[in-house]
């Protein structure tokens, strides 16, 4: 019959094509057992303040080229010391880099986009967020540091990955304090030499010297 239409042809079908683009909704929610993440979740001690955090591009190329690193099962942690003289473990780094400006320490997230999409690394990064915020107070010293992500991380339990980053930031933290207090006892010694001189110095001046041979 002209003008009818068949069951189930396409002008017939109730589907409409969308217009315009497809937003994925992704929730901000983790399914994984123990992660903070997860909805309903509780367990967010401390703060992670953007003061606290090392967001530019050269200061992680600083921490890269000149730090130490630590080795981890899920992680690898990169650290440097700064000093409020402009210079990090002995190096000048030009633009002030790392002034007196940032007098406490700093901690950047690094996540390689090896790791998997968009999505994949924002959990990776949000699990990381929350695992460094109860731990932040381990650190006092002006150090930047690098938390740089393994794959494994989006699946380990989360009090392992809040340990591992623990365990870090002590070693840190313990290894700033020695050096720190090298420095001043390096200074502390430098500045008794300079002392000393001047007060030689200055029990010779106006003193006539002789010859011990004339005695």
């Amino acid at each position: 019959m002209a003008g009818s239409r068949v069951h189930g042809s396409p002008s017939s079908s109730p589907y409409r094509k969308p217009s315009g683009k497809i937003k994925l909704v992704v929730s901000p929610h983790s399914d994984l057992p123990g992660d903070p993440m997860a909805a309903g979740s509780d367990v967010f001690p401390g703060g992670f303040p953007r003061s606290r955090r090392l967001l530019s591009h050269a200061g992680f190329q600083d921490v890269y080229r000149n730090g130490r690193r630590q080795f981890s099962p899920h992680l690898t942690v990169f650290h440097l010391q700064r000093t409020s003289s402009g210079k990090v473990s002995g190096k000048n780094l030009p633009g002030g880099l790392h002034s007196g400006l940032h007098l406490g320490p700093r901690v950047g997230l690094a996540v390689a986009s090896a790791l998997g999409g968009a999505v994949v690394r924002n959990r990776i990064r949000r699990r990381l967020r929350a695992a460094v915020r109860p731990n932040l107070h381990q650190l006092t010293a002006p150090v930047d540091v690098v938390i740089q992500a393994k794959k494994s991380v989006l699946v380990t339990e989360f009090p392992e990955l809040v340990r591992e980053i623990e365990n870090a930031f002590k070693v840190i933290e313990t290894q700033a304090r020695k050096a720190a207090a090298s420095s001043q006892v390096q200074a502390a010694g430098k500045t008794g030499e300079k002392a000393g001189g001047k007060l030689e110095g200055a029990s010779c001046k106006g003193k006539k010297l002789q010859d011990p041979s004339l005695k």
